[in-house]
């Protein structure tokens, strides 16, 4: 009898092993990667590349300097500015607008889906197409799917209810509306933000279309961005916990905090990443209440 064979849904992906955790690297190349290795053989490679992002220059992310914005620049910022505050009826944690060298910010995340970001160069071929999106002026539609059920099979109780919304990709939550107060699928705002400390600038969100930038502006030409900082403090992100078990010696050193943090020009240095293919992803939101029966007391 001949048996199918499955084929795995993939992704593009440029990852830096190097400043991962050593349990990070096991999970990522044993759950996430296609064709999975073995956990050996996934710390074979960690061990490789941790020893390259030791070996860097020492407070080669000292600073991240600020750059002159253009007049255009200058006109989007204060349109950026306008459309937060009106959107958000002022309750955003955007402090300022600055612009800089992408190369030289600080990674917190170690993973591009390159192949996400190539959709971005394919159709951003000017300035202002760069500068509507790596900093929006507008919340763009978005198409989302729902199923809703009652009762059984996800709940035992009849009253009590499920409803998955089928996302078109991650950055969404179920958030009540600022202006409503009506709880529904929310998405974030798709600016590139950062938090600043010390001269230093962390690259907090938008890691797909900064790569994207990086790797479509002419050679010989500085690779900028506007970046929206944030007054909240560098904090460790859900999908980088802090380090623990299975950490070297003077893996502190590598932390975003540290003398030897990873730097987003390392996704293009040779040596430092590793191209991968990832297993895809899509996204719900899986929403439940239950029916409860409570004493009145």
């Amino acid at each position: 009898m001949s048996t199918a064979l499955v084929t795995v849904p993939t992704v593009r992906t440029r990852i830096l092993p190097g400043w991962m955790t050593r349990d990070q690297a096991i999970a990522t190349f044993t759950a996430e990667c296609v064709p999975s290795l073995s956990p050996e053989e996934a710390i074979a490679i960690w061990e490789e590349y941790r020893e390259r992002a030791l070996a860097v220059p020492v407070d080669r992310g000292a600073v991240c300097e600020r750059l002159p914005l253009t007049a255009e620049e200058q006109d989007h910022v204060q349109r950026f500015m306008t459309f937060l505050n009106q959107y958000t009826n002022g309750q955003h944690q955007v402090v300022d607008v600055i612009k800089v060298d992408i190369r030289q910010m600080i990674a917190h995340q170690y993973y591009v889906m390159t192949e996400r970001s190539e959709g971005y160069a394919q159709r951003l071929h000017t300035e202002a197409d760069w500068l509507n999106e790596l900093m929006p002026t507008m919340m763009p539609v978005a198409q989302l799917g729902m199923r809703f059920s009652l009762g059984l099979p996800h709940n035992p109780h009849p009253m009590s209810s499920q409803a998955i919304i089928e996302l078109p990709h991650s950055e969404f939550a179920f958030l009540a509306n600022p202006a409503t107060g009506v709880f529904t699928a929310s998405q974030f705002m798709r600016h590139i933000t950062g938090c600043e400390h010390a001269s230093k600038v962390l690259l907090k969100a938008g890691y797909h279309r900064s790569f994207a930038r990086l790797t479509s502006v002419p050679p010989a030409t500085v690779p900028t961005a506007l970046v929206a900082l944030e007054r909240n403090t560098w904090v460790h992100p859900v999908n980088q916990p802090p380090v623990g078990v299975g950490v070297t010696v003077g893996a502190g050193e590598l932390l975003p905090s540290g003398r030897l943090p990873a730097l987003f020009s390392d996704f293009v240095t040779d040596g430092l990443f590793m191209d991968v293919l990832q297993r895809r992803k899509r996204f719900q939101l899986r929403i439940q209440s239950t029916w409860t029966a409570v004493d009145d007391i």
